[in-house]
């Protein structure tokens, strides 16, 4: 469900549709010349979220913010058109998209294949794993990518548990770049595409590129 904002629109991504729909719906929302906040509610929408980020809209790829957002602020964007709506847990996310004029050519893929990757499985914990992507982010040069990959076969709730794991540790080390404790120390803020592979033994894989 859209909701329009003042300088952005939001997009309610809790699961409860399926990708078409949602998809559909992006595609109208980035018609618009105001940029496009994804509001990801739970693990069902954290995994609907980035298989909407793996689409490509204009024929282009598009890139966005990943942070956490709160549930007062997912409230505030919803409740003029679902004053009901609840948000339950604490693993939510706003794909800060960019506006389409800004999204990548396709041509970046080709430059994905040679990236240093992150594997994402089920017993991958959080905190280990933000600290590589930070870790990788500092040392990267200029234009460089850091592929997180996880795969999306198997069990429904595995699958979402993989993409909550990855998203929850991709938004934590965004934070320690645009928020970081320390402020002398070099920081490097990034931004989020992402590809579905179809084929391979391994396939279907969910790659996450941090740029």
């Amino acid at each position: 469900t859209m909701f329009p904002s003042i300088r952005r629109l939001a997009l309610l991504v809790d699961g409860m549709q399926p990708l078409n729909e949602v998809v559909a719906q992006f595609e109208a929302a980035s018609s618009f010349s105001a940029a496009l906040d994804v509001l990801a509610v739970g693990q069902k929408g954290t995994l609907l979220a980035l298989e909407l980020l793996a689409q490509r809209p204009q024929g282009k790829v598009p890139c966005a913010v990943l942070d956490k957002v709160g549930e007062e602020e997912v409230l505030a964007a919803v409740r003029p058109a679902r004053p009901n709506f609840k948000v339950r847990g604490f693993h939510n996310y706003r794909l800060g998209f960019l506006e389409a004029e800004d999204w990548l050519d396709p041509s970046v893929e080709e430059t994905w294949a040679g990236a240093e990757k992150l594997l994402v499985a089920s017993q991958t914990t959080v905190m280990p794993l933000a600290k590589a992507i930070a870790a990788r982010m500092k040392a990267l040069p200029e234009n460089g990518t850091v592929l997180l990959e996880t795969s999306l076969r198997g069990d429904r709730d595995r699958k979402r548990l993989r993409a909550s794991h990855l998203t929850q540790a991709v938004a934590r080390a965004y934070v320690w770049q645009v928020r970081p404790v320390n402020e002398s120390m070099p920081v490097r803020p990034f931004r989020c595409a992402a590809r579905i592979l179809q084929k391979g033994p391994d396939a279907p894989l969910l790659q996450l590129a941090v740029l």
